[in-house]
């Protein structure tokens, strides 16, 4: 029922003949539609998703990496299974959790909908940077590429989001990212063809 109970009782006619109390009868309405009007993000959105990428994608995807880490550990695999944990299981997790925010957004042209997505990915990005770099003391020559790696495999994402094509771009960034994470295991070559 519509919240405005009135003008539901008002679109509907009673017909009450004889013994035939309660036959309803809906009268015909005009159809009307709703337009979503498109809109291009202005610099306070835009940051707005760069720092989304900080806030809501690093602590989500360190609980599912965390989580996915406890699951793998009970498999007793050793060193296979935190090569499989970075190498397939971050990729589906961090994709995800980049991705994610931009699911919401239906008034965005295609072309705004993949400028928020790099720009999500680069705050993810910078935040995974920043915590290579200055906690575990990664060099910044290589860890610098990644940060906009992150912003461009969450555009490739972004663009299926877009077009309406998900299933199909986002297991092609999930690839790009896992790719990249399978090189880091052959250390200076990683440099090389992992960035």
């Amino acid at each position: 029922l519509p919240s405005n109970f009135k003008a539901f009782l008002g679109r509907v006619r009673l017909i009450s003949a004889g013994s035939h109390w309660g036959h309803v009868t809906e009268q015909p309405q005009p159809r009307t539609s709703t337009t979503i009007q498109l809109h291009k993000p202005g610099p306070r959105e835009m940051v707005a998703f760069f720092i989304q990428g900080i806030i809501v994608s690093v602590p989500l995807t360190y609980f599912l990496e965390t989580a996915s880490a406890g699951w793998v550990a009970t498999l007793g695999l050793g060193v296979w299974g935190y090569v499989a944990l970075v190498t397939v299981l971050a990729p589906i997790i961090e994709e995800f959790t980049k991705v994610f925010p931009l699911t919401f957004r239906h008034a965005e042209t295609p072309r705004s909908i993949i400028k928020l997505g790099f720009l999500t990915g680069l705050g993810f990005g910078m935040a995974e940077f920043l915590l290579y770099v200055t906690v575990l003391g990664a060099p910044v020559v290589i860890r610098l590429p990644e940060m906009f790696f992150h912003g461009a495999s969450t555009s490739i994402a972004a663009y299926g989001v877009a077009t309406k094509h998900f299933a199909r771009y986002y297991p092609l960034a999930v690839f790009l990212h896992f790719s990249n994470n399978f090189l880091t295991f052959f250390g200076n070559i990683w440099f090389v063809l992992g960035v």
